[in-house]
């Protein structure tokens, strides 16, 4: 594949300029000599930066040229994977404190894997700046994003796919390379940016303005496919009789809904249709494209969707009384939240880090001003382990206790807003939104503890407890139990769990 070589010397010489000559003609020439050579000067600027505009244009033209030649090739047929079912765990009762039990002791509980995050890193970019195009006709396309108003510019004429095969979707490529799909390309990336979308947010608004400017057609895959390609990541493209298909890789596995495609060693799964419309083989374009990533199925920011507020929730701790809040949250926030695909990392053969990517997203402005200001007043002036006793016996206590089996037919782990949105909730949600309030309220570390069937926490206290605790990087990190019956310290330990290693998910 082709590299950027970007010629900088008409830069250098506009820097000597500047630095050599500049001091003295400021002391030496008259004004209109110093306009005279400020002409020249900035003559050499407009020089300069239109030819590294043009060495940018021209280096995503050629790899968008090399692209839709290797798209004119043969493609080859691949079969279809299954989805991977999730792991069927028999959850265990809700854990009950016995009054009678001797008090907890500090003992060091032995774990078996530690799963190691990585570094969050920066959202695709595309190849080279998007120059904007003001010359040519266009007009505005509106759609709705999870309640949200959004707007792009479109060319005044829609593409058109007369047959499925390599050298037509080639053809159809290009005619997206041209310049007069540049402001739709900066729109595009300027929404990911204004409503802070994750990767999943930014590719599922792709495909909604794709369908409605172009339907649900072949126009619109390849679209869809492109818009998403030219912002950096990796897509591939694929057909079977009349038919297109998008396929998308992403940094992990995905259970149950999607099936995908081994292409090259990477899974490409086809979410641009329903599972039961994806058909056994397809023919697809293998070859990657400059630059190309993974899509990141992580949320590190709060998507910033129209707010549409759920009914109020009340929210009174049985233990302290000062501890009562009001919580709403945004239902077009719920609704993407509910088609989030379930993902966890590879290599990870039971699935168990799945539950990083719920814990590490963050609660929403909106429903921290509601309910961080009354958790702080409740906890001002405590120390480390009295402030999480107030939280832990904030979700013990208003928090009503359903097995997903009963309420979902299966398993559903929950973001951090959907507990406190839905009138029930499990051990693995109320264990993500415990670790999300002692990060944000106490600045304190904290760990996901996988247990056969279960889950909990452990919090890196900074102060000493009496109490299990599991070392982990020369550091104690104490048990914690958000889901015990009827209520527990931070530190309290059921004793069936004292014998079982546990697996480690660590959070940012």
């Amino acid at each position: 594949m082709c590299s950027a070589v970007i010629d900088n010397r008409p830069f250098f010489r506009f820097v000597l300029t500047l630095a050599i000559v500049l001091p003295a003609t400021l002391s030496a020439q008259t004004d209109d000599d110093y306009s005279s050579f400020m002409d020249d000067v900035m003559g050499e600027f407009e020089v300069f930066t239109e030819h590294v505009s043009a060495t940018y244009d021209d280096f995503r033209q050629k790899a968008n040229a090399e692209y839709a030649e290797f798209m004119r090739r043969k493609w080859r047929e691949y079969g279809i994977e299954p989805p991977v079912e999730v792991p069927d765990v028999k959850p265990v009762p809700i854990p009950v404190r016995d009054d009678d039990a001797p008090a907890p002791e500090p003992i060091e509980i032995e774990y078996d894997e530690i799963d190691i995050l990585p570094e969050p890193q920066p959202q695709p970019q595309p190849l080279s700046p998007i120059p904007e195009v003001v010359d040519r006709p266009v007009t505005d396309l509106d759609i709705t994003f999870y309640g949200t108003g959004c707007r792009v510019r479109v060319p005044d004429s829609e593409p058109l796919l007369m047959t499925v095969n390599e050298e037509a979707i080639a053809d159809l490529w290009v005619t997206y390379c041209s310049d007069d799909y540049n402001n739709l390309l900066i729109d595009c990336l300027a929404l990911r940016d204004r409503l802070k979308l994750s990767d999943w947010g930014y590719f599922k608004m792709l495909g909604e303005l794709s369908r409605a400017w172009l339907g649900c057609s072949n126009e619109a895959i390849v679209l869809w496919a492109f818009l998403f390609n030219q912002s950096g990541y990796t897509v591939r493209m694929g057909y079977s009789s009349r038919n297109l298909y998008l396929l998308v890789a992403l940094d992990g596995q995905v259970f149950s809904r999607y099936p995908y495609y081994w292409v090259d060693g990477q899974r490409f799964f086809a979410v641009s249709a329903a599972p039961g419309d994806i058909p056994e083989r397809m023919h697809i374009m293998a070859y990657r494209f400059e630059g190309e990533k993974e899509m990141d199925m992580n949320i590190y920011a709060g998507q910033l969707f129209t707010w549409s507020p759920s009914a109020p929730r009340e929210m009174q701790s049985a233990l302290d009384s000062d501890v009562k809040v009001t919580v709403e949250v945004n239902e077009n926030l719920i609704d993407f939240y509910n088609d989030y695909p379930r993902t966890y990392s590879m290599p990870d053969p039971d699935g168990t880090s799945c539950w990083k990517f719920y814990a590490n997203a963050p609660l929403n402005d909106e429903v921290k001003s509601e309910l961080y200001p009354v958790l702080r007043r409740a906890i001002a002036g405590k120390g480390e382990i009295a402030a999480a006793n107030v939280l832990i016996h904030f979700l013990q206590t208003t928090l009503t206790y359903r097995l997903d089996d009963e309420v979902w037919g299966g398993d559903r782990p929950f973001f951090a807003e959907e507990t406190l949105f839905y009138p029930y909730s499990d051990c693995e949600d109320r264990a993500v939104l415990f670790s999300r309030l002692v990060r944000d309220l106490l600045g304190l570390d904290v760990v996901l503890l996988y247990l056969p069937g279960h889950l909990a926490t452990a919090v890196a206290f900074n102060e000493t407890l009496d109490a299990p605790y599991y070392l982990i990087d020369g550091r104690r990190y104490y048990y914690c139990e958000p889901t015990v019956s009827p209520y527990a310290d931070v530190g309290w330990m059921p004793d069936s769990y004292k014998d079982v290693k546990a697996d480690i998910i660590k959070l940012r």
